[in-house]
């Protein structure tokens, strides 16, 4: 897919800083950072600085530059102290003892100095004449060390404290979820602070609004990329008792929540519905447990597809099993747009309350009874996703997206 160009309203400049790229728009962050780039471009022009450890596949250089203003690349540089610096050689180890340092020094680590990123951006401002600077992530602001210009807009749709709040609810080992509550609290001290240092934050959900108590804070909800630039065009509805699952799957929540969809749950909906096909269809590098997902009756493991829309056109509806990460889930929007209802868990559901098409299933029992119940009424679940599209397709399209980024940079 090639980026469309946009021809901007005023002369403002923008320089966007972000440790995803905006193309190719392959994953949710990625797409993210897409929309964002665009929503700019139609008000001025955007440079884009790509910022942390990802490293740039060559290939993609010439459309980052002709499309994308791309202006390079600015790795992270760690502390010493930084737990990505740590090596003791056993993963399994590194990890709970990083988390248990930092959490009894009551430290946020991904709050850190980075010289050489904070030199490089300075000197980028310093000749660019920009308008306003914009990062996809407080983190990322914190780093460059743009805290505290005078036209800071931060696009916050993953908080950390959010994320680690999370692992404190689904740790069951003794001890760690007290110390996840200590790691949160933290962070969520720190966002407060600096969120008050900018000029405008862009959060997902209401929730956030909450937490963040900013007036400088605006609702920035996530969007399904095909509504990018002109609307999705609903599909026409499915008669096949097909369950669909889009994910990057090297995501460690996604990975871990359909593998849990795969064990748990799938199994009592086969045995319920004997022609019944999940297919799961994104990126999974892990070949020992695709194999394992395939092996597993009624499972197609799909990857990567050309057209995706054509994978939701198939299903009757689709599932999305997360326990974990902040943020709100694109693929779950996504689904409702294009008419497919989704079975979700509390943590899926988040930013979407009261949507037409949600099933809402907090254990196995309750997900495999949603997914049967689908399956069992085709002309209902069909009926129930033609309203699901109508209703998303009003409130979460690339118009109401550009919209408020220009409300909010206007102000």
């Amino acid at each position: 897919m090639t980026a469309e160009s946009a021809t901007p309203r005023t002369g403002k400049r923008f320089l966007l800083l972000s440790p995803t790229l905006p193309y190719p728009p392959d994953s949710g962050a990625v797409q993210r950072t897409f929309l964002l780039f665009k929503a700019l471009q139609a008000i001025g022009h955007v440079d884009f600085l790509l910022v942390g450890d990802y490293r740039v596949p060559e290939h993609l250089l010439p459309t980052l530059r002709a499309e994308f203003n791309y202006l390079g690349h600015v790795p992270r540089q760690y502390g010493r102290w930084a737990p990505q610096e740590w090596g003791i050689g056993v993963p399994r180890i590194d990890q709970p003892l990083q988390r248990l340092v930092y959490s009894a020094l009551g430290w946020r680590y991904t709050f850190f100095d980075s010289t050489a990123m904070r030199s490089a951006v300075a000197e980028r401002l310093a000749s660019g004449h920009y308008d306003a600077v914009v990062t996809r992530y407080l983190t990322t602001a914190y780093q460059a060390g743009v805290i505290g210009h005078p036209a800071l807009y931060v696009d916050l749709d993953d908080l950390e404290s959010e994320v680690w709040a999370g692992r404190a609810a689904a740790e069951k080992r003794r001890l760690l979820p007290q110390l996840y509550g200590r790691i949160a609290a933290s962070y969520r001290q720190k966002e407060r602070e600096l969120v008050a240092r900018c000029a405008g934050v862009w959060v997902t959900k209401t929730k956030d609004l909450h937490a963040l108590g900013n007036s400088a804070a605006r609702m920035l909800p996530n969007i399904p990329f095909a509504s990018y630039p002109h609307g999705v065009e609903p599909l026409a509805p499915a008669t096949r008792p097909i369950v669909l699952g889009v994910a990057v799957y090297d995501w460690l929540p996604n990975r871990e929540g359909f593998d849990w969809f795969v064990r748990e749950v799938w199994p009592h909906v086969r045995r319920a519905v004997p022609n019944a096909e999940l297919h799961l269809v994104g990126k999974l590098s892990d070949e020992a447990l695709k194999r394992q997902w395939s092996q597993t009756p009624g499972v197609r493991c799909l990857g990567r597809v050309d057209d995706l829309r054509a994978a939701y056109q198939s299903a009757l509806f689709t599932v999305a099993p997360l326990f974990g990460g902040g943020g709100t889930n694109i693929k779950v929007i996504e689904s409702l747009t294009y008419g497919r209802c989704s079975v979700v868990t509390p943590t899926a559901a988040k930013g979407f309350e009261n949507m037409d098409g949600l099933h809402v299933a907090c254990d196995a029992k309750e997900f495999s009874s949603q997914c049967e119940s689908l399956l069992g009424d085709l002309d209902t679940t069909a009926r129930t996703g033609v309203a699901a599209a109508q209703q998303a397709s009003r409130q979460f399209s690339f118009t109401h997206f550009s919209d408020a980024i220009k409300e909010t940079l206007d102000k």
